[in-house]
């Protein structure tokens, strides 16, 4: 279901070989297997930095959608800092990119990983973006119990509207932290009038 260099990807196999059948075999790597997804999906999913690189020096797209996403959007799932870094910089990813769900990478990461929602945000990631469900990445990362860090940075670095949490969510359901419901008030004064249950402290 795909071509020798997806299964080479794939299977892990050495630098030499992928630059073998790039160079002695003229691999397009920009076929689609299956899916779409060329081989710099494959490069990303065993976390094969090297193979990313000379993918995109032998002219690896980054805006191909593959299953509906983009190699970035496939890449913030599994999370290595260093191959997202490089699609971005050497790839030009393009960082608001959306997926089948109107999605950007950044929606992927803010449940988990503050260190790749500063690179994208550092990179020009939008902030206020909603997806198919009405949600925004700070609703996402509020809803899906995302850390302190990652909610810090949205809201202060990428300055997102924290207004959007008051129209989905009743504060006082979701916001069990009460770092973080501080931290909403300080943004947006008015919330005070807002009941917010502060969590005691045991």
């Amino acid at each position: 279901y795909g071509t020798p260099l997806h299964y080479a990807l794939e299977y892990c196999e050495g630098a030499d070989i992928i630059k073998l059948l790039i160079t002695k075999g003229k691999a397009d790597v920009n076929a689609g297997n299956k899916f779409n997804r060329t081989s710099l999906f494959d490069a990303i999913k065993t976390r094969n930095k090297e193979a990313v690189n000379i993918l995109l020096t032998n002219g690896a797209k980054t805006d191909v959608m593959g299953y509906d996403e983009t190699p970035l959007h496939y890449a913030c799932r599994f999370g290595e800092a260093d191959i997202i870094k490089l699609l971005i910089t050497k790839g030009k990813a393009d960082v608001n990119a959306m997926d089948k769900e109107n999605r950007t990478p950044l929606f992927h990461v803010v449940k988990w990983r503050s260190e790749i929602v500063n690179i994208l945000l550092t990179n020009g990631a939008k902030i206020d973006v909603v997806d198919n469900y009405g949600n925004t990445p700070l609703l996402l990362a509020i809803e899906k119990g995302g850390s302190t860090e990652v909610i810090k940075l949205l809201i202060t670095k990428g300055k997102a509207d924290v207004t959007a949490v008051c129209k989905k969510y009743r504060i006082n359901s979701k916001l069990s932290r009460s770092e973080i419901a501080e931290l909403l008030i300080t943004k947006i004064p008015k919330l005070m009038s807002v009941s917010i249950e502060m969590p005691e402290d045991s």
